[in-house]
């Protein structure tokens, strides 16, 4: 029963990303070719905020003290 529903609500979610980017009028290998220059470029944004955001975050931090006590 509820593993039904997740995946019901998966099979939703897809086909909503495949109307939305227009999937749906592509051919199987060129659906593949988006998919892939997709997640990787996903890949590497949250990649990029995993290494980067913490130091840019202390950085940050790091100038509001200096402004806020001078």
């Amino acid at each position: 029963m509820f593993r039904r529903r997740i995946m019901r609500f998966l099979k939703k979610k897809y086909i909503q990303y495949e109307v939305t980017f227009a999937l749906n009028m592509l051919t199987t290998t060129e659906k593949i070719i988006v998919n892939f220059v997709f997640i990787s470029i996903t890949a590497l944004v949250l990649m990029s905020v995993y290494v980067y955001f913490p130091e840019h975050l202390r950085q940050l931090a790091a100038k509001a003290t200096y402004y806020w006590y001078g």
